[in-house]
């Protein structure tokens, strides 16, 4: 009775985490005129920080790892208020908390992955995903499922975006689950659950498909990649190079095709390759300038942490063209923090890239390389659910791990 009761509180939990993800960013609808705001930062992720304060208090530990990270934050904050002119102080107080509230979910996560079976929490979120998917097809008209007149892609004006923010974001989580998905695929054996995984991974694409997201397939193209990549050095044999070696003919030939046929994503791929994409523009090629110009205008020390988005800053780069933000998360930390954001960034992909490679682990190695690239040219640096997940890259768990116990399931 003990064990079903367990058992219960385990699916429970996986089931509360899967309504988190899908529902994430539905703070959008608490407010028409603050909806960007409070769905990207009514983040319940952030939770996992909290939770991750409340276990430091309860245990009287404070580990040096984590002041070894926040004091030179806080320090380099105190100096920047110091130095900077005209610095909005609530602004860099609230961004400063937010950073180390993300590094305690990183933490977080990093201890307790072990208790939540993320090969489920993958499949109930599918679930969710194919639920909608189903709704916004019979609903084609609700302008809450689905974005129209979408200027920013001008090859498909009308896209999926559920309950998220944009559809590029509702990209960013199916990818997610996509990377999870497929590394389980190399590990279930019953014919039952390999066709689950299948189903799954259709529906997904599915979603993907709909949602038309240009910079999550292409990284997430470039993950599944890595992927294979990492399986073949590890788990080499001469089939399974023959295998990818005809798959990645196939995936040349798909591409020929579409390129033939004029498919939407090949044309906005052709067209950031020329410059002519004034999404990816934005993204990579103004928030560069942009750094350029602001590292030198405040002599390597950044404007100040969470003081990109004033009135202030936009004033000094009006001549530019930017927005009410630069939609890249890496570039964006840089501008903010200058010089301490660059070293902070170094330690934290090779605190990664570290982690990732020293198991054999797939879902470590394609979150590492789609987090990381995603962040390159988008994403949002205080995103809970991306500090969750560097937590999954930085613990000692494997999918592997887990394999002994799914196996069991399956006899059951």
């Amino acid at each position: 009775m003990k064990i079903d009761l367990k058992k219960k509180i385990k699916n429970a939990k996986e089931f509360i985490i899967s309504i988190i993800y899908f529902f994430r960013q539905s703070g959008k609808f608490l407010s028409k005129t603050k909806s960007t705001q409070l769905g990207g930062n009514l983040d319940p992720f952030y939770l996992a920080g909290v939770l991750e304060i409340y276990d430091r208090i309860k245990n009287k530990k404070i580990t040096a790892n984590f002041l070894l990270i926040t004091i030179p934050l806080v320090f380099y904050a105190i100096l920047q208020l110091l130095v900077i002119k005209e610095i909005v102080i609530s602004k860099l107080i609230i961004n400063v908390a937010k950073i180390i509230i993300c590094i305690l979910t990183m933490l977080y996560v990093k201890e307790h992955i072990k208790e939540i079976d993320i090969y489920k929490v993958a499949k109930i979120s599918t679930v969710f995903m194919g639920i909608f998917l189903v709704i916004s097809l019979i609903l084609k008209d609700n302008d809450i499922l689905w974005r129209f007149n979408d200027l920013v892609n001008k090859y498909n004006t009308t896209r999926l975006q559920f309950t998220y923010l944009e559809p590029s974001e509702l990209g960013f989580h199916v990818s997610i689950l996509l990377i999870i998905l497929i590394s389980y695929l190399f590990i279930v054996k019953s014919k039952r659950e390999i066709i689950i995984n299948i189903i799954c991974i259709a529906t997904n694409l599915l979603v993907l498909y709909f949602a038309r997201p240009f910079g999550s397939i292409v990284i997430l193209a470039v993950a599944i990649v890595a992927m294979f990549f990492w399986n073949l050095i590890k788990r080499f044999n001469k089939k399974k190079l023959i295998l990818y070696f005809f798959l990645l003919i196939i995936g040349l030939m798909l591409i020929v095709l579409m390129y033939y046929f004029k498919s939407p994503i090949i044309m906005r791929a052709i067209d950031t390759i020329n410059g002519k994409d004034s999404s990816n523009n934005y993204r990579v090629n103004l928030s560069l300038e942009i750094l350029a110009t602001s590292f030198k205008d405040y002599n390597y020390m950044g404007c100040g942490f969470g003081n990109l988005n004033t009135n202030n800053f936009r004033l000094a780069h009006t001549g530019s063209g930017i927005a009410e933000v630069l939609a890249n998360s890496f570039i964006y930390f840089i501008i903010e923090g200058g010089i301490f954001s660059v070293v902070f960034l170094l330690v934290l992909i090779s605190y990664l890239i570290k982690h990732a490679f020293k198991e054999y682990s797939l879902v470590k190695v394609g979150l590492l390389v789609f987090l990381v690239a995603y962040q390159i040219f988008g994403g949002h640096f205080t995103s809970g659910l991306t500090w969750a997940l560097y937590g999954i890259i930085i613990s000692t768990w494997t999918e592997n791990s887990t394999s002994l116990n799914m196996k069991e399931d399956e006899k059951k």
